[in-house]
């Protein structure tokens, strides 16, 4: 039997599930896709798995599960708007950052199965990270069901509610953080001599031997720094240079403000209070997630 899975938002982050799951290429897999923006929601309707509910509520009726991708500052209308259409047992997943299970559950009703999913923009093209988190004591087989299904978009794990946030400013945050260092390194060799073309090429190669490279090296990273440096004087001295700048302390740092934003989000969200929305979607927040 297939699934059918309602997409409540279609922004950056819901496209690139969309776009992920019909990669994977699933035969028993349906999507339906709502956004107020009828174009954002169009521009997904690539093939037939894909389609358009005549309106929300007749997705929320036809779906199972539910996967709301609003912007956190949109979810209460959002989710209040589709509460009393729940169906005991129905699945609704949240990507959003910073509204929790709890809060959820006070917008949902007790109808739903509750989880929350914090995956990255590399579920696109199937290489993506997913962290899945629902509520203590949740039926077992549903969050199994929802990993299967999200482990089409790259690899997937479990985690407690309270360690999202960290996932989220790793995997969410990361790759900005080694797009700036990717950027860097380009600019470095640029400055050191090399053609802006060459340059950029060299270093992502040297990014994806990096990371090709990195589990032959065990649990510690810093092997393969020992590695490269430890018969080069002049490496030696790069990486000399590259701590006492106090970049790696930076990187620290960064994921740490990322996860604390997170938080700060979370308690905002609690705090909210917005209209709601029209199932028809003729009026109410818009529904491309930040």
């Amino acid at each position: 039997m297939g699934t059918t899975i309602g997409i409540i938002g279609t922004g950056n982050m819901g496209s690139a599930l969309v776009r992920g799951w019909l990669r994977a290429g699933d035969p028993g897999l349906r999507l339906l896709v709502w956004d107020k923006m009828e174009d954002a929601a169009r521009r997904l309707l690539t093939c037939e798995a894909v389609a358009m509910p005549p309106s929300l509520e007749w997705l929320v009726q036809q779906a199972d599960p539910l996967l709301v991708v609003v912007k956190p500052k949109d979810a209460a209308s959002v989710l209040q708007s589709v509460a009393p259409l729940l169906r005991s047992g129905q699945k609704l997943i949240s990507c959003m950052a910073g509204v929790d299970l709890a809060q959820l559950r006070a917008w949902t009703g007790p109808a739903p199965v509750l989880f929350r999913i914090m995956p990255n923009l590399g579920v696109e093209l199937g290489a993506g990270a997913v962290a899945v988190s629902d509520e203590p004591g949740g039926p077992a087989a549903d969050l199994q069901a929802v990993i299967d299904l999200v482990s089409q978009l790259g690899l997937t794990f479990a985690v407690p509610e309270d360690m999202l946030d960290a996932v989220t400013a790793l995997a969410g945050s990361g790759p900005a953080l080694l797009a700036v260092a990717v950027e860097a390194l380009e600019d470095g060799a640029v400055a050191a001599g090399l053609p802006r073309g060459l340059a950029r090429r060299l270093v992502r190669r040297t990014a994806r031997t990096t990371a090709c490279s990195l589990p032959s090296f065990g649990d510690s990273p810093s092997r393969l720094c020992e590695a490269v440096t430890s018969d080069d004087p002049r490496e030696r001295s790069v990486f000399t240079r590259f701590r006492e700048r106090g970049i790696a302390d930076s990187y620290r740092a960064a994921i740490v403000a990322a996860a604390r934003r997170g938080r700060e989000l979370r308690a905002q969200a609690a705090t909210h209070e917005s209209a709601p929305c029209t199932l028809e979607g003729d009026a109410g927040p818009t529904t491309e997630e930040g």
